[in-house]
């Protein structure tokens, strides 16, 4: 029988219910009503009938949220908890935000396990509510409440939410940009979750020492972010058979591989390339190929330190094969940067004709591209194939670039474009000028 005909049946059951028990004074009768009005409030959600599931979520709590036995205080919760979600797909944000106050208030301060779970998921929900909202500091504040009453606590599920509400503390303040404050929440993450062996806090774990790398390098401390990354490798390269756990691995090896890079560790660089291909170079999940192209990349720069210069090309090449092979969005930002690479490379081993080649073909498989990091690859590939053409003596297409140049960008699209831009009218007015 189709579902929506057995959910109609089930609705009709639970009315039975309720109208047969409607003034019972037997804690087990009264349990039974409230569980058929909670049952009949979930099920007219799961029906998309969600003004009535509010409606029937109300009467719940009017009924039984004052009872005294706890079973029906925990169902009331339950209803209070169900319809602020109810009320948040309707788009009713302030309301939804009131029902889970109203959870808090009437129920936060239990010591039953089973209210204190729906007290931590309305803090939960709330928090993520209000950020929603664009109400980041109500936010955290939620989310700390949330980890100081049961990060310790004896239930794995609610160390679990407290674990997650932890790594969405530190989500935050990388919205706000407050590194510091970052790096400590992703410290608290690791202190107060690191021995513990439940899969879903692992992985809070595992994904607090990837922005614990990812704020380190933006804070210009490369050391420091490899040995985040070395500490996460250090705890998860054996599980990184996990989807999840593998994806935090994997870019732990290719944002090392970077870092090493900058620090002057070319070998050790190319190194962890390799080890991340080995994993995941053959990986079909986009975030693990797109780690592996971008570990190739690394290794291509690596090379490129080593005066490996024929390796440094073959790796571009497999980069941009790569890139081809599949459209997806991060393997384009990272083909069109393989081939600016390229071009450049060839443009040290004066093989200019083969480099302009190369920009041309940046320029006509992404010029109509909209992701700015690929924009600002077209933009450099225009510039430094007119600064070829120019030195080749080919003024006049060396000027045709420039002016495509500036057709076709912004200087505020990004500050990259914005630099290249400038550099490129000083170097188109020179030409001129040095023409007459």
């Amino acid at each position: 029988m189709p579902r929506p005909n057995r959910t109609e049946e089930e609705l009709a059951a639970y009315d039975e219910v309720i109208t047969r028990y409607e003034g019972a004074s037997e804690p087990e009768l009264r349990l039974k009503v409230a569980n058929a009005l909670f049952e009949k409030a979930s099920a007219l959600a799961a029906m998309s009938r969600d003004q009535d599931s509010v409606a029937v979520s109300r009467e719940l709590v009017d009924r039984f949220s004052d009872a005294g036995e706890v079973d029906l205080r925990q169902r009331s919760a339950a209803g209070l908890l169900l319809s602020g979600i109810t009320l948040n797909r309707l788009g009713r944000h302030a309301e939804a935000l009131a029902s889970y106050d109203e959870l808090l208030a009437r129920f936060g301060d239990s010591a039953d396990d089973g209210l204190q779970e729906s007290t931590a998921w309305a803090l939960n929900n709330k928090a993520a509510l209000e950020w929603q909202r664009g109400e980041l500091e109500p936010a955290l504040d939620g989310y700390r409440q949330l980890v100081a009453r049961f990060a310790n606590s004896p239930s794995l599920a609610l160390r679990t939410l407290a674990s997650k509400a932890l790594y969405s503390v530190v989500r935050l303040f990388l919205a706000l940009g407050r590194s510091d404050d970052v790096l400590n929440a992703a410290e608290e993450i690791i202190d107060r979750f690191g021995a513990e062996q439940s899969p879903d806090i692992r992985l809070q774990v595992a994904r607090a020492l990837t922005k614990k790398g990812l704020t380190l390098h933006d804070s210009r401390r490369p050391r420091a972010a490899i040995e985040a990354y070395d500490d996460l490798l250090a705890r998860f390269s054996d599980e990184r058979a996990d989807p999840e756990i593998g994806r935090q691995v994997a870019w732990a090896l290719a944002n090392k591989a970077l870092l090493l890079n900058e620090v002057g560790s070319s070998t050790a660089a190319a190194a962890a390339a390799d080890e991340c291909l080995a994993s995941f170079g053959d990986a079909s999940d986009p975030q693990l190929r797109a780690a592996a192209a971008s570990a190739l990349l690394h290794e291509a720069r690596a090379f490129d330190m080593l005066g490996r210069k024929t390796d440094e090309l073959a790796t571009y090449e497999e980069v941009i094969r790569r890139s081809e092979e599949v459209d997806e969005p991060e393997l384009r930002v990272l083909g069109s940067t393989a081939l600016v690479s390229k071009a450049a490379t060839l443009r040290e081993l004066n093989r200019d004709d083969e480099a302009i080649k190369n920009y041309d073909e940046v320029i006509s498989r992404y010029g109509e591209a909209e992701d700015v990091r690929i924009r600002e690859n077209v933009s450099r590939a225009l510039f430094f194939r007119a600064k070829a053409l120019a030195e080749r003596g080919r003024i006049a297409e060396a000027v045709k670039s420039y002016d495509t140049l500036a057709d076709w960008f912004q200087p505020d699209e990004s500050p990259m474009i914005g630099a290249t831009l400038d550099s490129a009218r000083e170097r188109r007015s020179a030409l001129l000028a040095a023409q007459n």
